[in-house]
């Protein structure tokens, strides 16, 4: 047999410790020896003398002997030392089998009785006695050599104090009297109680909530159990059966009430339930345990929390209206209605938000924006859950509407004019004109051209395609009195000039009156034959010519203009006195004909024509060079754009009714002007007009602590995608704590594991054990949601929290009593968890206790 720590009750003489006699008889001593199994033959037990006050001389000369109630010799006494020994090998199983306590006194236990007293003798005197009721007690006679009668009384079947708490019997003698008489005594015996009972609970399973709310000390729940026995056998304590770490402290028994409190900060975004494993315990060591399960009732106590999964920013403003600026994710961890949330903004923005799916929605605009009105927008989003006590939590997000070239400069005046004087300097400022546009930055820079067809002012931004406006100039040419005048006719030779009598015609390229031309006869040869007129220049008669005046006459006439100071042009008149031209012509034989002025007309002519073909031909060009400039600066500014963003443009999307999905429909547009330098190019923002759209789900599985790397799944293949679209879309994972455990290699459209991680710290015991994200793709916006179940392997030993635990257990502890033990932990779930326990003999060696 292996070594137990099992005990064997012995009675020298009466089970006191059982029931008490309480009548006048002699009891003389009780005493209790507890001994292990397997003990070697004469192992002594314990010392009957000492214990019980007996002189040795008494336990000799009283016979002294064992009494047992099957009169097995399992122990011996030795009168000469006053000893008790183990008379042969004990085995526990084989004396007592499963019966608790294992004890050789229950039944056969002798109390001894006082006899009865008869005076009379003989046949006369007392014969017999009688014992009623005999349910648990017999009544042993036994006459000795000198005639005397002695009885006691043994017990034959064990009394259960539960049962009956008290006991009446009845001892009759009777004589050998014809007829016999007989006396009576009363025997009344208390049966005291030993812990031969467990605590037991009213219920095995408890149930109870609690709100998260609940403060220190609120009750939560109640058990109760009972123990038959009395007195402080029956008294029971609770406890929690583990450490209160299985609770992590949150919880207080009342050891002695056994209602249960709160005692830390409740969560129910942490556990919704705890399972509590209750012990109730008696001063014998019983126990008996149940579980209370307690649900956390969520209430109303986190506020929503609000994440951009998509923001575009800035918004071009011819944004038609219905285009998406973002894409927002609302959570909220409570439960039920505490955990539907809704979005609202102001509503004197130009922006409305909707619900494309649970928990997410899109910004979207309402209507046309102009950045010359408001250029920038804060945008309050607000989340309010739909709890009973609704909270809400808000978000500004700061929206700036990007610019378009959609104002033309705008000219301070429709109309502009001016005065300048002639014969000024060339690059003599004029004046000034401006235009403003409504536009920034580059849209808003203005250049200005002269028009060469008409005086007309053109101002052009700097926006591509590049918007212009127009404004005219008038400019006022002032004359100054910078030309004298001239006479026009008759035509004036190198020398006089000779003419008929007609008027003579002078003019003046100035204006004004500075063209205002008088005409004076300066000097004459008869002076009172002719006269001028002083406004028109006619040369005229005094009187009439007679034979007495001079054939050939010299005028010299002066014409000034007006101007301040004035000038003057003089002419020499010849004027001859004839019948005929001829006449006149063989008079002034020095008068030259107007081949010179012709000849100079035409030298005029020819070097007009030629300044003209130069401009033309510089103006060619001109324009070839502006051409080839352009032409070099196209080529490079490609060449510089290949290292810089392109921004894409998303025109409308229409959903297919058929298919269910959105057409994958993007370009780009890169723009800048020809002038421009690296510096200086300008990309046009797009504008994003697109609709949210939920495709589709898939699942994957993958086992906890691959390493990174890790294939996961193929999406390109499950989803029907191109590479290309995901690269175009910049598909990106997001998840709602922000934690990405999965990536995506876009190269290859597969999912793998973005770090190595362990199941039970993400889930704990929790199985399955789920990743849910959303694959995010743009061109048009779609959402595609992904599970991914980490799979369980068996990397978790099982452990004890204690490797040896010590049980104290009553020698009188009844058969079928429990004992409680600590469950094991075992992090792993499934079939990798505990699955079963056994119970092997342990190495530790037997001791006694004497």
């Amino acid at each position: 047999m292996s070594a137990r720590n099992l005990v064997c009750a012995f009675d020298s003489h009466a089970s006191l410790w059982l029931i008490l006699v309480s009548f006048g008889c002699i009891v003389h001593g009780q005493v209790r020896y507890s001994i292990p199994e397997e003990m070697a033959k004469g192992s002594v037990v314990g010392n009957v003398a000492e214990d019980l006050g007996i002189d040795l001389k008494r336990l000799r000369s009283g016979r002294a002997r064992i009494i047992a109630g099957d009169n097995s010799p399992y122990v011996e006494l030795n009168t000469d030392k006053g000893t008790l020994a183990v008379s042969e090998r004990i085995d526990r199983e084989l004396l007592c089998k499963q019966t608790s306590p294992c004890s050789f006194t229950l039944p056969g236990a002798r109390f001894l009785l006082d006899s009865a007293f008869d005076p009379d003798v003989g046949e006369n005197t007392i014969q017999s006695y009688t014992l009623k009721p005999t349910d648990h007690f017999i009544l042993k006679q036994e006459t000795r050599a000198d005639g005397n009668k002695y009885i006691d009384m043994m017990l034959l079947s064990p009394v259960d104090r539960e049962s009956h708490e008290e006991l009446s019997l009845v001892l009759t003698a009777i004589d050998g009297c014809h007829p016999p008489k007989s006396g009576m005594m009363k025997i009344n015996i208390h049966v005291l109680d030993v812990n031969d009972n467990t605590p037991v609970f009213s219920k095995k399973l408890y149930r109870a909530s609690v709100p998260e709310n609940a403060p220190k000390g609120s009750p939560v729940a109640k058990v109760s159990a009972t123990d038959a026995d009395k007195g402080i056998n029956g008294e029971v304590t609770f406890a929690f059966r583990y450490s209160a770490d299985s609770n992590n402290g949150l919880f207080r028994i009342d050891a002695q009430s056994g209602e249960i409190f709160v005692f830390g900060h409740l969560d129910f975004e942490k556990a919704k339930k705890y399972e509590l494993n209750i012990e109730a315990k008696d001063h014998g060591g019983f126990t008996d345990s149940c579980a209370v399960i307690i649900d956390i009732i969520d209430v109303n106590d986190n506020i929503p929390v609000i994440s951009l999964t998509s923001f575009t920013n800035p918004v071009s403003e011819n944004s038609p209206p219905g285009t998406t600026i973002a894409v927002i994710n609302v959570k909220d961890i409570d439960s039920g209605e505490n955990g539907q949330v809704r979005c609202s903004i102001s509503k004197d923005s130009p922006f409305v938000i909707r619900s494309s799916l649970r928990n997410y929605y899109t910004l979207l605009t309402d209507e046309e924006l102009n950045r010359e009105i408001v250029s920038e927008y804060n945008v309050t989003i607000t989340a309010t859950d739909e709890g009973s006590s609704p909270l809400s939590s808000n978000k500004t997000i700061t929206l700036r509407v990007s610019d378009v070239n959609d104002n033309t400069p705008i000219f301070e005046k429709e109309s502009y004019i001016t005065n300048i004087v002639e014969n000024n300097s060339p690059g003599v400022s004029l004046f000034t004109v401006r235009a403003s546009d409504a536009d920034c930055c580059q849209n808003a820079r203005v250049s200005y051209i002269l028009e060469d067809s008409v005086v007309n002012g053109v101002a052009h931004d700097g926006g591509s395609p590049a918007l212009s406006g127009n404004a005219s100039v008038h400019v006022l040419v002032l004359d100054q009195n910078d030309n004298p005048p001239q006479v026009l006719y008759p035509v004036q030779t190198s020398g006089a000039m000779v003419a008929e009598m007609v008027p003579l015609v002078a003019v003046d390229v100035d204006s004004g009156q500075n063209a205002w031309l008088s005409y004076k006869l300066k000097k004459t040869t008869d002076r009172a034959l002719f006269e001028i007129g002083l406004q028109n220049g006619e040369i005229r008669t005094v009187r009439l010519v007679t034979d007495k005046d001079t054939l050939k006459q010299k005028l010299t006439i002066v014409v000034e203009d007006n101007g301040q100071p004035s000038r003057s042009a003089t002419v020499n008149v010849n004027v001859a006195m004839a019948n005929s031209f001829p006449e006149v012509l063989s008079e002034y034989p020095d008068f030259t004909h107007d081949k010179d002025y012709n000849d100079n007309l035409t030298f005029y002519l020819i070097l007009a024509l030629a300044v003209v073909s130069l401009l033309f031909i510089f103006s060619i060009i001109a324009i070839m060079s502006v051409k080839i400039y352009r032409w070099k600066q196209k080529k490079r500014f490609y060449k510089t754009a290949a290292n810089l963003p392109v921004i894409p443009y998303y025109p409308p999307v229409y959903q297919d009714g058929n298919l269910g999905t959105l057409q994958h429909v993007y370009n780009y547009e890169v723009c800048g002007t020809t002038d421009s330098r690296m510096s200086d190019v300008r990309f046009a923002r797009p504008y994003i007009c697109f609709s949210v759209s939920v495709n589709c789900q898939f699942r994957y599985s993958f086992h906890e602590e691959m390493t990174t790397g890790s294939f996961v799944g193929n999406i390109v293949q499950d989803l029907g995608l191109q590479v290309k679209r995901l690269k175009s879309s910049r598909a990106r994972i997001f998840t709602e704590d922000n934690r990405e455990y999965i990536g995506i290699n876009v190269d290859k459209g597969t999912l793998v594991v973005k770090e190595r991680r362990d199941k039970q710290e993400l889930c704990a015991q929790v199985a399955p054990c789920s990743l849910h994200f959303r694959i995010i793709l743009e061109n048009p916006i779609e959402l595609l949601r992904i599970d991914v179940e980490i799979l369980d392997i068996n990397d978790n030993t099982t452990v004890f929290s204690n490797k040896d635990i010590r049980i104290e257990i009553s020698e009188g502890s009844l058969s079928g009593a429990r004992f409680p033990l600590e469950n094991a932990m075992e992090p792993d779930v499934g079939i990798n968890s505990i699955q079963t326990y056994s119970l092997l003999p342990s190495d530790l060696k037997q001791h006694s206790h004497a």
